[in-house]
């Protein structure tokens, strides 16, 4: 199963969009013990996130990070995660 979760442009935070496309997935995986591997992009230029300069490998992870704190605050187990990332 593979579902994309989109992020603002400028952003590693999850919009409401998001947020309930992790709910969906949240049901779907509960309960189970399989692996789930968390993948991060983002465009190859360079944003500003928090006032701060930010390549698009740091964003990618704090994408993949964003959905896997989301995840386990929604009852998934974080050892069940992997997160991968690419950028550009």
């Amino acid at each position: 199963m593979a579902t994309l979760v989109a992020f603002p442009e400028d952003s590693a935070e999850l919009d409401q969009a998001g947020k309930e496309a992790l709910d969906q997935i949240a049901v779907e995986i509960s309960g189970k013990r399989s692996k789930i591997e968390v993948r991060g992009h983002a465009s190859p230029r360079s944003v500003t996130i928090d006032d701060q300069p930010r390549d698009a490998w740091d964003v990618s992870y704090a994408r993949a990070a964003a959905a896997m704190k989301y995840l386990a605050q929604h009852g998934i187990d974080p050892r069940r995660i992997r997160l991968s990332q690419s950028a550009g």
